[in-house]
Parts: structure tokens; sequence; C-alpha cells
């Protein structure tokens, strides 16, 4: 019995992030309040006659009876706090007959003000871990960023208090914009992309009785070790009524990334509203290393071109292997372009990345060239780097990079001619109008652009109403105008992934006319890559590039 408590007393340790041996340092000395100093709303600065905040027997004590607050000196940005409080027994008006509160507040970057700008992990009885995003801060919760609002509130996912006058263990652990509430070793809220990102740390007085001890602060990057980020759910239902004609809307080749549900990755080719051809591969290759379909392309002889992270290959219509390359030990391919029959343009993952033309039949490389990555010699880079690289129809190079959020254009001797922003940008079409076409991954977003880098027509994540983009990975524009959206939703709980429409068409003016939806009879899977194969032209001759 003794050695199941220390284990469950361990594993709550672990959750919330604390090792025996991590850099925490007090905050709070137990004997005064060097390194804070205090403000209340009526007196100032320092001016504190009624005693608000005492220390006493190693515990600070707020008697709550006058708004305001206790501030560090010094500002914090990447940080692991952890204080423990118990209430007292004293209100005052105007909360005498209303619940406990207090709060703690970070990332503050005003003072002498209640309440100055700043995330708040809520204080309050019943409500421990709620966030208070004061002053227009933002953070992303579920996917979906909270309104930039005076004061925005974000209730918590679990409650874990302990009765009133009973100690509670709070932990706050804020790191590169994401924030997690811990209250007695279980994560009750958590928000993502804070728009603050640096402050100081406030103890509020609020009207009720409180007393704090042991707070102490980790600043050291090394030991921050933030519990995994929970999968968010699926923001809306599936309608009951799609537009759309279905599978039979379109002729199509398709499949999609990281589908974890089975053990292998599928390419589904669709005609006249059936499956009528499917390949596979395992979902880890001879390496054991993890493989998934990035690039698929059906070129006018019927063969196959596909990249799948460990390398690429070309199969005929019988599934036979014609043509491969593998991806040296570190590597990852996640980009293979036809141009014309005999040769394939690689886009290489690494360190450093490289864009290879190899010739298929000689097996020659005819063309190799080291292209700029946001850090090209850290390895844990390498997956975020590129997916869907194109050669333009003039013979340039169309790169999204997707972990520079950028997207560059070069030309024939690999010089810069031509850049955007484009956060977490996944692929980059350039029209025939002369614009880019581009997808924003997990931002949710396709824009066109124009030469001079204005976005000229955009739909966003929740422009479409009844049908929300999650990921946004490939996105192809049709001959008459409308755009065909592969909406990904890998990164949402695995029993929401069917609730995601996997392909959507819009058109100029943002009126969905398609939306497929096939997680049955058959089971299409996640939506990464869409070759829509009734438009004319071929693929291999640039011809689908519109």
């Amino acid at each position: 019995m003794i050695i199941h408590r220390f284990c469950y007393l361990t594993s709550l340790l672990l959750l919330a992030g604390v090792v025996m041996g991590q850099d925490f340092k007090p905050l709070f000395n137990g004997r005064n309040l060097e390194g804070w100093h205090s403000f209340l709303k009526t007196k100032g600065k320092d001016n504190d006659p009624d005693t608000v905040f005492s220390v006493k027997d190693g515990l600070l004590r707020i008697s709550g009876k006058e708004f305001g607050y206790i501030v560090t000196d010094r500002s914090f940005a990447n940080f692991h706090l952890v204080l423990e409080f118990k209430w007292g027994e004293k209100k005052f008006p105007p909360r005498e007959n209303r619940v406990r509160d207090n709060g703690i507040l970070y990332y503050v970057v005003q003072d002498d003000k209640v309440w100055p700008r700043s995330i708040e992990c809520q204080i309050q009885e019943g409500d421990c871990g709620d966030f208070w995003l004061i002053d227009s801060v933002t953070v992303v919760i579920d996917g979906v960023r909270t309104a930039s609002t005076k004061n925005t509130r974000a209730i918590k996912k679990k409650d874990n208090e302990k009765p009133t006058g009973e100690w509670n263990r709070l932990e706050i652990m804020a790191r590169d914009g994401r924030c997690v509430h811990i209250m007695n070793g279980v994560v009750v809220n958590e928000g993502a992309e804070a728009s603050l990102r640096s402050g100081k740390i406030l103890i509020q007085s609020e009207g009720a009785e409180i007393y704090y001890r042991k707070i102490e602060i980790n600043e050291d990057p090394a030991t921050i070790k933030l519990p995994p980020a929970p999968r968010p759910a699926a923001r809306a239902p599936v309608p009951d009524v799609l537009p759309g004609k279905g599978l039979a809307q379109h002729d199509f080749l398709y499949t999609g990334q990281w589908d974890t549900r089975k053990d292998s990755q599928t390419l589904s080719l669709v005609q006249k509203g059936k499956v009528v051809w499917q390949y596979a591969i395992p979902n880890k290759d001879r390496n054991n290393i993890l493989s998934e379909f990035s690039d698929i392309h059906r070129l006018s002889n019927g063969h196959i071109l596909y990249a799948c992270k460990t390398g690429a290959a070309e199969i005929t219509a019988g599934k036979k292997i014609i043509w491969s390359y593998e991806c040296p030990a570190g590597s990852e391919c996640h980009s293979a372009q036809p141009i014309g029959l005999d040769k394939v343009l690689l886009c290489q993952n690494g360190t450093p990345a490289k864009v290879i033309l190899i010739n298929k039949k000689t097996g020659k490389v005819e063309m190799e060239q080291v292209v700029p990555t946001a850090r090209p010699d850290d390895p844990k880079s390498v997956h975020g780097q590129f997916r869907q690289m194109r050669m333009t129809n003039e013979g340039t190079y169309l790169l999204p990079h997707l972990n520079m959020g950028k997207v560059i254009e070069y030309d024939k001797n690999w010089q810069p001619i031509w850049t955007v922003d484009a956060p977490s940008a996944w692929a980059a079409v350039r029209l025939k109008n002369g614009n880019t076409l581009i997808s924003g991954n997990q931002h949710g977003y396709v824009r066109e652009v124009n030469t001079k880098g204005e976005i000229v027509w955009e739909v966003n994540k929740d422009d479409l109403p009844g049908f929300p983009l999650y990921t946004v990975h490939q996105v192809v524009r049709l001959n008459n105008g409308n755009t065909v959206i592969c909406n990904w939703g890998g990164f949402l709980r695995k029993e929401d992934w069917d609730k995601v429409v996997q392909v959507i068409e819009v058109t100029p003016d943002k009126k969905v006319v398609w939306a497929l939806h096939q997680w049955n009879n058959p089971d299409l899977g996640p939506s990464s890559c869409i070759q829509m194969l009734d438009e004319k032209g071929k693929d291999e001759k640039g011809e689908l590039q519109r």
C-alpha cells in the first residue's frame, strides 16, 4: 500500500512537470516582501496603512480589505511558477456575500492600475484555473483564438480544488506562448500562441482573506517540461445536407497524411462516384521510420508519382514500382513533381535541405541545390521545413518555407526574386493570372496573393458557415475559377476525425458547391492531397497549375 501511494504521488508530480533537482528559486522569502511592491486602488504604490499585505511565520497574508495587489519588481518570460494557497475566513465589501476571489496575473505589462494588462490564472472558489485575459490579450484554445475584448474569460476544463480552508497547490507553466494551469497535480486549463509572452507576476487582493506559502519559480528552459498539449475537439458538426454530389462530383486521386488508425497509408482513385483503384504503403518503412503520402501525381501514361516522407516512387496502374528514391538518414521528402515523363523534382528536407532534379531513366542527378531554412543545423527542424514546392511553367522555383513563414520564388540560378509572408505555408501554386495560391497549414487559410504580395482573395478558418477549416494542406484552382481545399483534421482528437469535411470546393464569392464527407463505405481517411482528374491538361507539363 505504501509503495502504491508513493507511485501515485510520483505520477502526479511528473504530470505537473515537477522533477527533483529542477532549479526552482523562491519568489517569496517568507520574511518580507523583498522583490515585490504593493499597489492599492485608493492609496497607490507602497502605501498600505491597513496592512492588507503582511508576512508572519513564513506565510503571506492578504486580507482582501481593499482591491489591489503585490507585483514583482522584475519581469519573466518562460517560467514554471509553483505556489500554495488556502482561504482565510474574512470577506470585505463589495464581495462580502460572494464567493472568495483572488488571482495570479502574469505577463503584467502595466503597473498602478486595477487591473493591468495581463493573463490571469483565476483563484476563486469553484473557478480555480480559469483564464481571465485582461485588456485585449488573446490566446488560442481548442484551435480558436479568443476574442480581443477588454476582459475575456475562458473557463477551466476540469475542477480539482480542495475544500475551502485546505491548502491547494497551483502551478502556472508558460513557455513560448503556451500557458498551462495546474491545480493539485491536474491540468485544468491551457492556451497557446498567447499575445503576451513577457511581464511581471502579480498576486491580487480582491475582497477575501487568503494565505500563500512556498512561492517558487523555475526559469531554466532545459527543465521547463510542459505536459503534452491536448488534441482539440471538432468545432462544428457535419451539416445534415452537403452541397454537391459526393463522390460523383469529380473524378480525382486522393490521399491523406498520418492516418494512424491503421497500419498503412492509402491512395484512392475515384471515378464516376466509386473508388476504382487503391494503393497502400506500410505506415513504417523497412527502417521503422513513419511514412506518409505528401504529394501525388497521376501522369498521362497512367502511372502515379508520389512522395512519402521517407522517399519517393513511381508505380504503374498494375502497382509495379518502376522507379524509387530513398531519403538519406535524417532527411525527409514531402514533395515530388513530375517534370515531363522522365524527370522528377524532389524537395528533400534535411540538414541542409536540398532541391534535387533526377532523371528517372538514367538515375542521374541533373541538379542539386541547397536551400535556406529557419534552422539549417537543427535536426529537430527537418520535419517542418517544406511540403509541396513547385517548378513554375516559367522555370522558376516556388518554395513554401513552412517553418520560415514565407513563400519565396527563386530564379533559374537560385536567386530569390519574389517573397511574401505566409505563416506556415504548406503549398504554393503559381496561377495562370500570375498570382500565387497558398495554403496555411494549421493557420487554416487559403489565400491568393498578387505580384505585389497583396492578398486579393482569402478564405479563413470560419469563413464558410458550417464548414470550418482545420489544417489546410493542398489547394487546387479549377479552370472554372473555383478552389478545392484539402481540409486535414489529424491534429484533432481521434474520435472527432470523422466530423471533418475532408474536401471543400468554393466559388470565388465563397459559396460552397461541393463538400466531401467520406469516412464510411468507402473510408477515404484524412485529406492532404488531391488531383482533379476531370480537369484538362497533363500534370507532367504543368498544365494543371492554373
